[in-house]
């Protein structure tokens, strides 16, 4: 019974502990664009504010625009500035953004289709533009709650384990 009380304790100490902040790191893949060019790299995000927090992001050269490096040091990311699940990465010395706008929020999970409904795009003030035709965006660190429920249960296998029954060795003399 004893061995319950402390499973119980253990468990609420878990679910209790506050999560703390996570950084997910979301890396683009296979997105295209509807004059050919591409774009790559990784974005990061904070799991709890959904704030953008660094980037990295190349753009490859098409018929409509030139190749591009988007990088947090030259340039502001925004979020949420046209419309819901979408981030913004501009460069106001030159201009030229380019938006990604998501199929889900960006403060969970593992993949993340970009919409390809004109509300992703590349523009140069905005003259020139194009528009996403596909791609996505992967991210492989776990929510924080998933990190919470994952140690939790590491910490009760191992007292379990640790508490387990010993067996007893009865010593007799003759």
């Amino acid at each position: 019974m004893k061995r319950i009380g402390y499973l119980f304790a253990m468990s609420a100490m878990a679910a209790s502990a506050p999560a703390t902040a996570t950084s997910i790191v979301w890396t683009l893949s296979g997105v295209e664009f509807s004059d050919g060019g591409t774009a790559s790299g990784t974005f990061s995000i904070d799991s709890d504010t959904g704030a953008a927090l660094g980037y990295d992001i190349t753009t490859s050269a098409g018929t409509a625009l030139c190749s591009y490096h988007y990088t947090d040091q030259d340039g502001f990311v925004f979020r949420d500035y046209f419309t819901k699940n979408s981030i913004m990465f501009f460069n106001p010395e030159v201009t030229r953004y380019t938006v990604f706008t998501f199929l889900k929020p960006l403060t969970s999970g593992i993949t993340n289709d970009i919409s390809t409904a004109y509300s992703s795009y590349e523009c140069r003030n905005c003259g020139d533009a194009r528009f996403v035709i596909s791609g996505f965006a992967t991210s492989s660190i776990p929510e924080p709650a998933t990190w919470t429920l994952m140690l939790a249960g590491f910490g009760l296998v191992g007292f379990a384990l640790r508490k387990g029954v010993k067996p007893m060795v009865r010593v007799t003399y003759t």
